[in-house]
């Protein structure tokens, strides 16, 4: 018994001194994160910015035809975010989400009934300043 609980405090620790850090913290998510996307042949940066107040914005940053900027309020558990409202979504949107390094926003769908959120949020985000 005494092998096995040394094993695994050795594993905890080689896992926290190794460079890949993933947090869970609610907190590291706030900020600009910044990801380009390719819709309908069309390519177009945005903008994502989480504020302490729990409020959001997305921003389209290349103007296009027919993308709309939003914000609304967001939820956020510890490896969880709500999307409670915003202008084009009326529904809540669950995603988990994952921060590498402070510099790699991935969200994974967990629950969200809006195609529009859907196609935008899901996937990998850097942080900009």
């Amino acid at each position: 018994m005494k092998k096995y609980v040394v094993v695994i405090f050795l594993l905890i620790f080689a896992a926290s001194c190794s460079s890949y850090y993933v947090s869970y913290k609610p907190q590291t998510i706030y900020g600009s994160w910044q990801r380009t996307f390719k819709n309908n042949k069309t390519e177009f940066t945005a903008r994502l910015t989480f504020n302490n107040d729990l409020t959001f914005s997305f921003v389209v940053e290349d103007p296009i035809i027919g993308h709309t900027n939003t914000h609304g309020k967001v939820s956020i558990m510890s490896k969880k975010i709500a999307f409670l409202s915003d202008l084009q979504c009326k529904n809540a949107g669950i995603y988990k989400f994952y921060i590498e390094d402070d510099k790699i926003l991935t969200f994974k769908l967990d629950n969200d009934k809006c195609k529009v959120r859907k196609n935008i949020i899901e996937g990998t985000w850097k942080r900009i300043k």
